[in-house]
């Protein structure tokens, strides 16, 4: 059922930034908001006011084909924010903006740079790493690494359950579920067609995966297909309302809002070009969407 106009989504837009937006991340008290471009160039706010903007780009030349920002988490308190740019993983105090540790994975052979490809927190503060050397690394807030195993299935994008004891991820042919007491305990669904985003309920039982012509809805407790719903072409991102039976997906210059049974509910246009990241914030009253035409904008809803 389309939604009637007076309940069609709103949205309000922040447009201080100069590049595509790539990134985002949303502290779990809500008062502080982190944005990264395609330039490289990280941003937090608290409550409006920026209170840290940083260029994470090299000037190593052998460094820069690798650069971009592919992972932004807030600690579970706020206090630091995690950054996965380049060939490095930063961990950064929020508010002082001071290097609290970082890693560079070693070179492969010597020379092949090993670059972090996806990170995600855990509610215990845990951070979970994957690496495009096909490793997957999980340390602790104070930088002590916790695990480590390599794995042919390595996710593209990851994400922690709720329970902070297992990780499912993509590696854009299969979503897998690792659980981290046990990490041979490795449950694999293969997917019909390769998949371009990916994210996780807030309970970690359903998962939604992005192809380039449908949003496949997993429920991954039994490994089964929940739905398939049809979209239009577009910048391929998806994203899982955190406690509703809601999805909404990329199409172009919109975005637009099902029902995870497939239900058509309605769609948003945006005002810039097109969406390049987006995600539901923890209450789940906004959709935030980073922009092609550096703009990031909060969609309200009322479903």
């Amino acid at each position: 059922m389309f939604v009637a106009e007076k309940d069609a989504p709103v949205s309000t837009h922040v447009d201080r930034f100069q590049h595509g937006i790539n990134r985002f991340a949303i502290s779990r008290d809500g008062k502080l908001r982190a944005t990264s471009d395609v330039d490289m160039n990280v941003v937090i706010e608290s409550e409006g006011t920026v209170i840290f903007n940083e260029n994470f780009s090299s000037a190593n030349e052998k460094i820069k084909p690798t650069e971009r920002v592919r992972g932004l988490a807030f600690s579970p308190d706020g206090s630091q924010i995690y950054i996965a740019a380049g060939e490095k993983l930063w961990a950064i105090g929020a508010y002082d903006g001071q290097i609290r540790w970082s890693y560079v994975a070693p070179r492969s052979f010597g020379f092949l740079i090993i670059s972090p490809m996806t990170l995600d927190v855990s509610t215990k503060g845990e951070i979970a790493v994957a690496f495009d050397n096909g490793s997957v690394k999980v340390w602790d807030s104070r930088g002590e690494l916790r695990a480590r195993w390599n794995d042919n299935d390595c996710p593209r994008i990851l994400k922690y359950a709720a329970d902070a004891g297992r990780i499912v991820g993509t590696d854009s042919f299969s979503v897998c579920i690792w659980d981290l007491a046990n990490l041979k305990a490795k449950r694999k669904i293969v997917l019909p067609d390769r998949v371009y985003g990916m994210d996780l309920n807030q309970a970690g039982t359903i998962a939604a995966v992005r192809t380039l012509k449908e949003v496949l809805i997993w429920d991954i407790e039994s490994e089964t297909r929940m739905s398939s719903i049809p979209v239009e072409p577009g910048t391929p991102i998806v994203a899982l309302h955190p406690s509703k039976p809601l999805v909404a997906c990329g199409e172009g210059s919109r975005i637009s809002f099902s029902a995870l049974s497939g239900q058509f509910l309605s769609r948003h246009e945006l005002d810039a070009a097109s969406g390049l990241c987006m995600a539901f914030d923890h209450s789940g009253s906004e959709l935030i969407v980073g922009c092609t035409h550096h703009r990031v904008e909060a969609i309200k809803f009322d479903f």
